[in-house]
């Protein structure tokens, strides 16, 4: 018998229901993290509303989260129960050319949490290693579930190349 965990499940167009699901079972290589913060972004909203492919239910969404290491894989003793983490979302291959050259967005073997896998709008969300993020205890847990956003817009700020004389204008309601 599998103990259970309260999650919130997107069950289609417009419908949400928190739901008593497993709580996930470890692979080796996996951490177990209880979610303290999860945001909400806009591939998420448009998911909810049913405008989203990535998004197909039953599906426990959730990519931008912060929370506390309660149980470790046999394969990733490097880490402290009790530490608190972030995760890159973003589960790749590792080992494909596009992985090896830092582009693990176009891995063919990609998968999202939140989208392909169980996120973290519940309790618990399971996460491989080489995904976690370790935060410094002065970073809160509040402040670590925005992670994942600002590194978006910090990899915008690279990938365009500004200059510290560039003007930018940026137009939108945005997240």
């Amino acid at each position: 018998m599998s103990v259970m965990m309260k999650a919130l499940r997107y069950e289609g167009p417009k419908q949400m229901n928190i739901r008593e699901v497993p709580v996930p079972e470890l692979h080796e290589d996996e951490v177990l993290i209880e979610v303290a913060y999860a945001g909400i972004c806009g591939s998420e909203l448009s998911g909810y509303l049913g405008q989203n492919s990535l998004r197909v239910p039953p599906l426990t969404m959730g990519h931008e989260f912060s929370g506390r290491i309660v149980k470790l894989g046999a394969g990733a003793s490097d880490f402290v129960i009790g530490q608190q983490v972030t995760a890159n979302p973003l589960i790749s291959c590792r080992s494909c050319r596009f992985c090896l050259s830092g582009k693990a967005q176009l891995c063919s073997k990609r998968q999202l949490l939140g989208a392909h896998l169980s996120g973290a709008y519940a309790k618990y969300v399971a996460v491989p290693r080489s995904n976690v993020i370790v935060l410094p205890e002065r970073v809160s847990l509040r402040e670590a579930a925005l992670t994942e956003p600002l590194a978006c817009a910090v990899h915008i700020a690279n990938e365009a190349g500004l200059q510290p004389t560039d003007k930018l204008f940026i137009a939108g309601a945005g997240p």
